[in-house]
């Protein structure tokens, strides 16, 4: 399994949208 540049960037973006989604959340709790 190789991973090339688009499928870093999509992982990336995946992980950037649900770490920003994680801190919506976090402040609303707090």
């Amino acid at each position: 399994m190789s991973l090339d540049l688009e499928t870093l960037t999509q992982i990336g973006m995946f992980f950037v949208t649900f770490y920003l989604l994680y801190l919506v959340l976090t402040r609303d709790v707090f």
